[in-house]
């Protein structure tokens, strides 16, 4: 007790300082009392393999904590009562002499531990556990998941006694109702059987837990037959359990591991449980015991647990997406016989009841079993006991040892020695005083005022009491009006009321109850993204109901991932709700569940649909799940005569997704034609619209179209369906799909197959599908050569400008440029192309780059008769391409001596060569005759017609050539008119030819280059 009275004088000395304190800066605070101390209970004993002192704090609580030589360090962040109990005056095997300081605000409390001990430390709600581990083994977070498993193994007894005594059968109690006829009324008798009165074991007491040693004798053999299989496929583990007979079972997660739990003792091949097939069973084992088989395996991080029934055999499923148990169990709150309260689980069949030690954490849990589908989606935590999320049946982490745990033919109690000291942050049901059940609330039935008379007066009543009320003061009349219209099905009228409120009330928005009553309103208005948007909102995280419309919304929206979570988190929000009202959200259930491929979900629900008394419409939509289900198994005849009976449904929604899987059904199976399946789903694309439905059948539908070559039709389809569903998770591969279509017509080439009219069109209609970077620039540059090769020029240049202009920097745009330059001049625009390359300059260009822009410009200068600049553009270039334009140039410029010369220099020696004239020879020299004409070298002309006539007699100008070479002398006016007739065709011509070759030519080379 001395460091206990040490702490408590420190923070006095503390507490008081700081009040001074704050009394100098505020004399009105100091008459405040000052805050107590936080007081913290410990526990501690000792195990086979370990010393474990466990912190129970209220409340979240920061720590720290090391081992350094012989001393065991714990550092919580606030000031803290410490009483250490017993552990002051007897010290554990590995952890002793505690003492305890405070140091700059935070507790600081230290142990003697051995010299060879390590540390393993974790938190377990508001507790912190600290483990010395003995001599020979490694702190926690140094060992490995399967090392971790097998020292908790050993660490632990497999069976552990309970601590209260059995009591006796007199005084055990069946569950009464939860809320009686009258304080007289009649309790039910006591059970027949002390079994299912009393709890089932132990036999007799035992003051402390009797775990069973490691040595302890082998259990009996087993009565019941087990054949046991494992699979881990399309992304679930299955394992089966064929019992030859009905046994129930209790299978839940604890702290990352997998319990298995079966009221029967069974014999299952080791081989088979330490060989569990995938990656998600990172370690497993059997825990012997003498009644029961027990499972207990660590899972990889991330998984959830699923468990189904199907005749005697049990499949447990491992996934990485959550899946809500068959059916939610509830608590309710019962008198107990002595006075206290206890609280029931009530169960249709309750199964054996068993007490187990967890060997990794190292308490005890109460475990009962459940032959039906039951169990608790989410943990619930009360003072004294814990109870566990499960996929079936019921477990109970006991905090004190007078927790007890009892068993009847109704269900399960939970009580203690004088009660239970219910937690205040349970909250209470509103309907019958239930306990940690679920809240509603959506009390359509209260809202609606039935009772109260016809919906006609109740509703003059609210609209009179609104006009009464005051001009700041209508919002509550207003809410009381919007429920009303709201539990009628008036969801308009009652979101017209709600917009109203919050334009008085700005506040609202942020307030849950208006939330969740606005976001059903949407919801039932099919205003899916709305209703997201409002359900969505962290102050409604606690309410289990909530999560129920957040799959249905999620559903609607397609998201059917995060329609499965939330139902699962819905917990035993059903429970609250009456046949007629849950059928909608196991109906989204059951569909996000088929959506996910989780078979045994849809299976489930379905059995629990078809138990109902349902309308027509909703068998209807029974059928169709059962068809896809049958369909899922490839039971083809089922299938289709399931989707028969669902397509005659007189709800359209159900009707069309039965058509839908008709068609598709028969479609994959080359029964109908795709031109057949494209008819009949266009006709289903008015039949129901705005949900996930509609975005499948668009989806199928444009890909339908795609495949038949109707790219245009496809594209359209394809695009509706991604901008009527933005932020569905669907249309994101919708947009990938799109983008490869897109690439495959404008970079494989198979836009080239189409009219390029065609093409062009189909191109602007869905340009803002081109990627960005290389692939994107290639698409441009490949559709604006098709273009011009039909002359479609302006249409071309308007593509290549968009790249020059946007899309391109630095040297790929100076390459393009040059490229657009060349369109421009076949277009007959010298100057735009002028203005291009001069607009485009980089200093980084390859030399082939650089020599091919200014071919361009020279062209473009001579184009537009400026032959002084083109000639000294060209000055220093000597290729084949600049001999062409310095031809031309001379040409132009109709400096005819330097015609005559430049082509003389050209052919010299060619008449000598018996190779047939190419067309830019023939050119020449039809310019080389004209030049000598006009200059009148009647010699030259003879020379150059002995040489070339017979050459140039029979192919392209070869008369011409023969006129103007004749002896006969031409007047200057008609040689000059001849000359420019020739140089007019050779323009439209030659010319022409000789600029898509250069534009061919340059296009190969930045292909290259890129």
């Amino acid at each position: 007790m001395k460091a206990h009275l040490v702490i408590r004088a420190q923070w006095a000395a503390w507490v008081l300082t700081g009040l001074l304190l704050f009394a100098l800066i505020s004399p009105a605070a100091a008459e405040g009392d000052a805050p107590g101390l936080e007081a913290v209970a410990i526990r501690s004993a000792d195990h086979a393999t370990y010393s474990r002192v466990v912190f129970d704090f209220r409340r979240h609580m920061p720590y720290e904590a090391v081992v350094a030589g012989e001393t065991l360090e714990v550092r919580f962040a606030r000031p803290v009562d410490v009483d250490f109990g017993r552990l002051a005056a007897s010290p554990l095997a590995a952890i002793g002499n505690p003492s305890a300081t405070l140091e700059d605000g935070a507790t600081v409390i230290r142990f003697d531990v051995p010299a060879e001990a390590r540390l393993r430390h974790f938190r377990d709600g508001t507790k912190i556990v600290l483990d010395a581990l003995g001599s020979g083994h490694r702190a926690a977070d140094a060992l490995l998941p399967e090392e971790i498993a097998q020292l908790a193994a050993l660490s632990e007894a497999v069976l552990i006694q309970s601590q209260a005594p059995a009591p006796d059968t007199a005084e055990a109690e069946p569950p009464a109702a939860a809320e009686p006829a009258s304080d007289q009324a009649e309790q039910p008798e006591p059970a027949e059987h002390a079994e299912d009165a009393a709890p089932v074991e132990p036999e007799a007491e035992a003051p402390e837990p009797a775990p069973v040693a490691e040595t302890s004798e082998p259990a009996p053999a087993p009565a019941g037959k087990l054949a046991f299989t494992a699979k881990d496929e399309h992304g679930v583990a299955t394992l089966s359990f064929a019992w030859d007979k009905l046994v129930s079972a209790a299978i839940f997660q604890r702290a990352g591991y997998l319990w298995i739990v079966f009221e029967e003792p069974a014999a299952i091949d080791a081989r088979l449980i330490t060989d569990l097939p995938g990656d998600r069973f990172r370690s497993a084992a059997l825990i012997s015991h003498p009644r029961a088989l027990v499972l207990h395996s660590l899972l990889r991080p991330g998984q959830f647990v699923d468990a189904a029934r199907d005749g005697t055999t049990w499949h447990v499923t491992v996934a990485d997406s959550p899946a809500p148990p068959g059916k939610p169990l509830a608590i309710t709150r019962q008198p107990a016989g002595d006075g206290t309260i206890r609280l029931f689980l009530p169960i249709d069949e309750v199964g054996g009841r068993f007490a187990l030690t967890d060997p990794a954490a190292g308490d005890r849990l109460v475990v009962v079993t459940v032959p039906g589908a039951a169990g608790f989606a989410s943990k619930r935590e009360f003072q004294e006991f814990t109870i566990l999320a499960t996929a079936q049946g019921v477990a109970v982490a006991p905090k004190a040892d007078s927790v007890l745990v009892e068993r009847f033919p109704e269900g399960v109690a939970i009580n203690g020695a004088g009660g239970l000291a219910l937690s205040e942050n349970i909250p209470g049901d509103r309907m019958n005083g239930a306990y940690g059940g679920p809240r509603r609330y959506f009390d359509f039935a209260a809202w609606g005022r039935a009772e109260d008379g016809p919906y006609s007066e109740i509703k003059n009543d609210l609209l009179y009491a609104l006009s009464m009320a005051p001009a700041d003061g209508r919002n509550p009349a207003r809410w009381d009006l919007a429920r009303f219209y709201l539990a009628h099905g008036l969801a308009g009228d009652a979101l017209g009321v709600l917009s109203l409120m919050a334009e008085d009330d700005a506040s609202l928005e942020t307030n849950p109850d208006f939330l969740a009553i606005r976001g059903v309103a949407n919801f039932r208005l099919r205003r899916f993204e709305s209703a997201r948007s409002d359900l969505d909102s962290p102050a409604l995280e606690s309410e289990p109901d909530i999560y129920l419309w957040r799959t249905a919304v999620a559903q609607a929206l397609g998201d059917s991932e995060s329609a499965l979570a939330h139902y699962r988190r819905a917990d035993g929000a059903l429970t609250a709700y009456n046949e007629t009202e849950r059928v909608p959200f196991q109906f989204a259930a059951a569909e996000a569940a088929l959506a996910m491929d989780r078979l045994d979900i849809v299976k489930r629900e379905l059995d629990y649909l078809d138990g109902y008394d349902l309308p027509l419409a909703d068998i209807s939509r029974i059928n169709y799940l059962k068809g896809a289900l049958e369909r899922a198994h490839d039971k083809r005849s089922a299938a289709l005569a399931h989707f028969d009976q669902a397509a005659e449904s007189a709800s359209r929604r159900t009707a069309a997704k039965s058509e839908y899987a008709r068609v598709t059904y028969r479609l994959e199976a080359d029964e109908i034609a795709a031109e057949d399946a494209i008819d009949r789903l266009e006709r289903l694309r008015f039949a129901w619209r705005g949900d996930a439905f509609e975005l499948e059948l668009l989806d199928r539908l444009g890909r339908l179209y795609v495949d038949k070559g109707d790219y245009r039709a496809g594209l359209y389809t394809l695009r509706q369906a991604a901008s009527n569903f933005p932020k569905s998770a669907t249309t994101r591969n919708i947009a990938s799909t799109m983008a490869e279509i897109f690439s495959t017509l404008f970079l494989a080439g198979e836009a080239e197959k189409l009219p390029a009219v065609q093409a062009l069109a189909l191109y602007y209609d869905f340009r803002e599908l081109t990627p960005l970077g290389a692939d994107g620039d290639a698409m441009i540059r490949r559709l604006s050569d098709r273009l011009v090769s039909v002359d479609l020029l302006d249409k071309a240049a308007e593509l290549l400008d968009h790249q020059v202009s946007f899309r391109l920097e630095g040297a790929a745009q100076a390459q393009i440029a040059s490229k657009l330059a060349m369109v421009y001049l076949m277009d007959g625009k010298p100057e735009q192309a002028i203005t291009t390359l001069r607009a485009t300059r980089h200093g980084g260009l390859t030399a082939d780059v650089s020599r091919q822009r200014l071919l361009v410009e020279a062209r473009a200068l001579i184009e537009l008769a400026r032959y002084e600049e083109a000639e000294v553009l060209l000055e220093d270039e000597l290729s084949e391409d600049a001999e062409l334009l310095r031809a031309d140039l001379y040409w132009g410029s109709k400096d005819w001596p330097r015609v005559a010369a430049h082509s003389a220099e050209r052919l010299d020696g060619r008449w000598q060569d018996e190779a047939p004239l190419s067309v830019n020879e023939r050119r020449q020299l039809i310019r080389h005759a004209i030049a000598l004409s006009l200059m009148d070298d009647r010699t030259g002309l003879a020379d150059l017609r002995g040489k070339f006539f017979v050459a140039m007699r029979d192919g392209q100008l070869g008369n011409a050539f023969d006129l103007i070479t004749a002896d006969e002398v031409q007047s200057a006016d008609k040689l000059t008119r001849l000359a420019e007739s020739i140089a007019s065709v050779d323009r439209l011509q030659s010319f022409m030819a000789a600029y898509r070759e250069e534009f061919s030519t340059a296009s190969q080379l930045i292909s290259q280059t890129n």
